[in-house]
């Protein structure tokens, strides 16, 4: 706290700084001035939390510095010091919201007692600011403090980095969430985008909604928040209170799955559904986990929704395709009989309840690293023909379901079909290559680059380009730049030095030794026996 004595003698000012035991008052800077005009500009330079204050002063009064602070919202406690004793004075000194009004001589244990006095208030007020900006901050921003809280919650970084629960809830203002118990609920779209994550949250909100229509009395259930987690997958928790009967929460857990099962059957999308029990917060991230387990080893078959409090494990086989015949379906370019035999293989397990999520990431492994396989034995980078966000978008959703699956395996098929007769591609990749040099020679073109544009290894496709042109990569990128450094001195008068330049060398004297080393002169000699 920072006190400011103002007076017009000196010798008051003395008096308070020497009579005053400071150390028993929490003040941290005691500054004065001679005279009103001093106390502005020292309020203007340091934050005065109390003043002591003379009225009668020259040129303007202790009452027009108080009325001049109190125009421009300086929330100070002021005491009035005066040596005449005026019922004016005294009545503006009221209405200026002066603490004490104490007469000269002055009474240092009373001036004390108000310095007391004036400490206390002024440690209330800040307080009672901070309170109010508190809750003005959280009034402007409650909805993004709880979106920030559950994110925490949902995805255990509470947890990862130690935070207290109790004193994350009292950070964020949330002290509502003791009194609630939570039902964490995930729904896993199978044609995943924000759209969708959108609507089922809307569709939540409605049925939540609709739940106060089928009970006379409160409703018992409310929604609480959604968090999208992948592309695919949201989790969204509804909330209730502590008090609240069995019965009704039953209830509203039948009514709430029954309704969300309708609206997604409604608007055609295939889902699933994995609905938790009802916790308090501590148990909530953990309720998430098992969850989780539930639906990635919940069998994929008509039933769409899973509960976890009556879910009986499945203890499901785990039963390899035999790649083998596939790989020389890929090898032969039968297509559509892989595809048909992928079909089968996992419409048997379907009809068997063998496929679940888990089942179906390991199926995703298998098939992908067969093809990735087969693309290296013909001399293709699998790793930078599949790098790309289509890529990532079909692999993403393979395991939710069979048709997901057949799409991502179709897209594979159809990305790694164009590599499955290598003899009869490696001619098309070699003038592909020559005719990206004809138009690019001028740049800085690099044998591993080039390679990335067909998907291939350097050294394949090295062999093959030499097969169909009888050059190498680095000898026809210098025959083509020669071949036209040739037609620029012959049809320009340009400098040497930009025609190296345009062909593609920075170093002009490497340019001259390069010319030299193919045509049997230098750039100049060839331009002049052109001329001549």
């Amino acid at each position: 706290m920072n006190m400011l004595i103002v007076d017009d003698d000196f010798h008051v000012i003395q008096g308070i700084q020497q009579n005053i035991h400071w150390e028993s008052v929490d003040i941290e800077h005691v500054f004065y001035a001679l005279g009103v005009t001093a106390a502005k500009q020292m309020f203007l330079r340091h934050d005065i939390d109390i003043v002591i204050c003379d009225i009668e002063m020259p040129r303007e009064t202790g009452l027009d510095f108080v009325d001049w602070m109190r125009a421009r919202h300086f929330r100070v406690q002021v005491i009035f010091l005066t040596g005449y004793a005026k019922f004016e004075y005294a009545h503006k000194a009221i209405e200026l919201g002066s603490l004490e009004y104490i007469l000269k001589p002055v009474d240092y244990n009373l001036l004390e007692r108000a310095i007391g006095k004036a400490l206390e208030n002024a440690v209330k007020m800040k307080e009672n600011e901070r309170m109010q900006q508190t809750n003005q901050y959280w009034e402007q921003n409650k909805q993004k403090v709880k979106e920030h809280f559950w994110s925490c919650v949902i995805t255990g970084s509470i947890l990862k980095n130690s935070i207290s629960l109790d004193s994350f809830i009292d950070e964020c203002g949330l002290t509502y969430i003791r009194e609630m118990i939570f039902l964490p609920v995930i729904v896993q779209a199978y044609t995943p985008g924000s759209i969708t994550a959108a609507c089922i949250e809307a569709n939540i909100i409605d049925i939540c909604g609709a739940l106060k229509q089928t009970d006379q009395e409160q409703p018992c259930v409310f929604f609480e928040i959604g968090k999208r987690i992948s592309e695919s997958t949201t989790v969204f928790v509804l909330k209730a209170y502590m008090n609240t009967e069995n019965s009704k929460l039953e209830s509203a857990v039948q009514f709430f799955t029954a309704e969300l099962d309708k609206c997604m059957k409604d608007r055609k999308e295939k889902f699933f559904l994995g609905i938790g029990m009802w916790s308090v917060i501590d148990l909530v991230f953990d309720d998430i986990q098992n969850i989780n387990a539930m639906m990635l080893d919940a069998p994929r078959n008509d039933q769409n929704i899973v509960l976890l409090a009556s879910y009986q494990p499945v203890n499901m086989p785990r039963i390899y395709p035999d790649t083998s015949i596939w790989t020389g379906f890929l090898r032969e370019g039968k297509t559509e009989e892989l595809k048909k035999a992928v079909r089968y293989f996992l419409k048997e397990l379907e009809e068997k309840n063998y496929l679940s999520s888990r089942n179906l990431q390991q199926f995703g492994i298998d098939i992908t690293q067969m093809i990735y396989s087969y693309l290296d034995s013909v001399h293709v980078y699998a790793h930078l023909l599949f790098d790309n966000e289509e890529n990532m978008m079909f692999y993403s959703k393979a395991a939710l379901s069979v048709h997901n699956m057949l799409e991502y395996v179709d897209y594979l098929l159809m990305k790694a079909s164009g590599y499955n007769n290598e003899s009869g591609k490696s001619s098309d990749f070699a003038d592909k290559i020559k005719e990206y040099i004809d138009n690019h020679f001028q740049s800085n073109l690099t044998r591993d680059e080039l390679s990335r544009l067909v998907f291939l290894n350097p050294d394949y496709l090295s062999r093959i380009f030499k097969k169909k042109t009888g050059m190498s990569i680095s000898g026809y990128i210098i025959f083509k730049r020669i071949d036209e450094a040739k037609k620029l001195l012959t049809s320009t008068n340009i400098p040497v030095s930009v025609v190296s330049a345009r062909v593609g060398y920075d170093n002009f004297a490497y340019f001259t030794k390069i010319f030299k080393d193919k045509t049997g002169m230098t750039p100049n000699e060839y331009r002049k026996l052109y001329k001549k």
